[in-house]
């Protein structure tokens, strides 16, 4: 699926808040457009735009991201922005990431477990084969 928008873009989710999500997975694209320069696109992420105390189980980022805002950091391969929430088990995909960090801004992480991996697409794919067996979760950072 692809998604094109200005702000909370997500190949999964644009806006989570006080949400929790156990493995779910990401596919195609997310891209950030605007109306340069009165709308410089933000918080565009793989698998969500923007995340606030949400939580994230052994999720999938397999999309691409696309944005022309470099500038704003506001752009990852998993999240865009991300603040007061665990990510366990989760990976993204590098060959789709591109030049992007795996979350663009990282907020409030204290007392929080980030456990977020950049995997190659045969390696996600292997994932998938063993879904139902936990042993088959990434391993932490």
């Amino acid at each position: 699926m692809a998604v094109t928008g200005t702000s909370a873009i997500g190949g999964f989710c644009g806006n989570a808040s006080m949400s929790n999500f156990t493995r779910c997975r990401s596919e195609g694209s997310a891209k950030a457009a605007g109306g340069w320069p009165e709308e410089t696109p933000n918080e565009v992420g793989g698998f969500t735009g923007s995340s606030n105390a949400s939580s994230y189980a052994q999720c999938i980022s397999d999309a691409a991201v696309g944005t022309y805002a470099v500038s704003s950091g506001m752009a990852g391969a998993f999240a865009g922005y991300h603040s007061d929430g665990d990510l366990t088990g989760c990976v993204y995909n590098t060959q789709k990431a591109g030049m992007w960090k795996p979350i663009g801004v990282l907020v409030g992480d204290e007392g929080h477990e980030i456990q977020l991996e950049g995997r190659t697409a045969e390696e996600i794919e292997s994932l998938d084969e063993g879904t139902s067996d936990s042993s088959s979760a990434p391993a932490e950072t």
